[in-house]
């Protein structure tokens, strides 16, 4: 039995989808940074308010960006959707 090699590139790269590209040039996107930060419901609009201020007022500071530039996002969970440990938030404390 004979054994032939296969060329090196016998398959084809897959096609990018270019319809989900951003149109921001590379450097606008460098530029602006976006924070998420996870956390279960339960805080105040002012600590939410204050918490994202802070947050942006750190990387203006420490990424020399502007302040229009930066995005910070708050994702709140239910204390009966999130566990540590294998503990709900909602049963901790009981």
């Amino acid at each position: 039995m004979v054994h032939r090699r296969l060329p090196v590139r016998w398959w084809k790269p897959a096609k990018r989808d270019r319809s989900r590209r951003s149109t921001l040039s590379k450097k606008e996107e460098k530029s602006m940074p976006e924070i998420v930060v996870y956390a279960v419901e339960g805080r105040s609009a002012e600590q939410k308010k204050t918490l994202m201020v802070k947050i942006t007022e750190a990387v203006v500071e420490s990424f020399g960006v502007e302040r229009d530039r930066v995005v910070v996002s708050i994702v709140e969970t239910k204390a009966s959707d999130k566990a540590r440990g294998g503990v709900l938030y909602s049963e901790r404390g009981k």
